[in-house]
């Protein structure tokens, strides 16, 4: 399966995902101009992932911020990911805003989340 590897911008996280290494991460800064074009080909890479997934999918998201768009799609990415048997998230929390933020994200989906504060 081909392998997504886009570096970080000012505005955009890097984003690495490789199946074959079983190495799945999103980090940075997420203010896209436009989400939707940045987002499309990492959905396509998981919908694509999804029909032939290893046994046990990590995704390691290491967001600093993220704009309503972003949040928007990356919960579309989430969806995509909670139908793939034997997934999880590990997210990084910056502060307790950030905790209020995406808790309720983590509670409306079946995807076992585990945090981890960033000091």
């Amino acid at each position: 399966m081909k392998i997504i590897a886009i570096p970080a911008t000012k505005d955009t996280p890097y984003i690495y995902l490789d199946a074959a290494k079983k190495k799945y991460e999103i980090g940075g800064k997420s203010i896209p101009e436009d989400g939707d074009a940045f987002f499309a080909p990492v959905i396509a890479w998981w919908l694509e992932y999804a029909k032939a997934p290893n046994k046990e999918t990590i995704l390691k998201v290491n967001l600093e911020y993220m704009n309503t768009v972003s949040t928007r799609k990356i919960l579309e990415v989430l969806k995509v990911i909670e139908k793939i048997k034997g997934t999880s998230i590990i997210w990084a929390i910056y502060s307790e805003d950030d905790k209020a933020d995406i808790h309720p994200i983590a509670d409306s989906l079946k995807i076992p989340f585990k945090f981890i504060n960033i000091d």
